[in-house]
């Protein structure tokens, strides 16, 4: 109930229109992408980091941190990727996990970072739940929310557009590449917040 309370209270609904509905006791249709906007950014204009109970941002952890943004991204891929070869084995090993992602050159504090804060977020759990660190916990898998998450960072211009508001690049160069490539197409001015 939570959820739904949270997604009426959003302005990206268009609360006029459920209002009008509920007057002339008739039925609305509500558009996905529109709930979508709702669940992300709730009752705010950008995605609100700290406030968002359901969902999380998997391109950064935290504002200091320097790391690739793709990052949680390919651990959840890889965990995914893992689940998928073994279906009657949703589980695999962090060391599994962090080996696998280390030999792609990716250093291991910072794999165990993302599987830390994926656990911590419950977008993966642990065999056994009451280890909730990375530290901690042997093995994991991917959560349904897990999943979701994954699904919508890798195919979901919402999501994506979303997390790109609030994610820092960290180098100059890099911010006005993004930039300049958004402004040439004019995908700023095209596709209303």
């Amino acid at each position: 109930m939570e959820i739904v309370k949270e997604i009426a209270m959003s302005p990206h609904l268009g609360l006029d229109n459920l209002f009008k509905a509920f007057v002339a006791n008739s039925t609305v249709d509500i558009q996905d992408h529109l709930i979508k906007r709702a669940l992300i950014k709730g009752r705010f204009n950008i995605y609100p980091c700290l406030d968002n109970k359901f969902v999380r941002n998997i391109s950064s952890r935290s504002q200091e941190e320097e790391c690739n943004p793709l990052l949680g991204v390919r651990v959840l891929a890889t965990r995914k990727e893992f689940r998928d070869q073994t279906p009657d084995n949703p589980f695999s090993t962090i060391t599994q996990l962090t080996d696998y992602i280390q030999a792609m050159g990716i250093e291991f504090k910072h794999t165990l970072g993302w599987i830390d804060y994926f656990l911590k977020s419950c977008l993966c759990r642990s065999y056994d739940p009451t280890l909730m660190t990375a530290n901690q916990a042997q093995r994991i898998e991917l959560t349904p929310s897990g999943e979701r998450h994954y699904i919508w960072a890798t195919n979901d211009e919402i999501y994506l557009r979303a997390m790109m508001e609030i994610t820092p690049i960290l180098e100059r160069e890099s911010f006005e590449s993004i930039e300049t490539a958004f402004l040439d197409e004019g995908e700023m001015k095209k596709t209303p917040g």
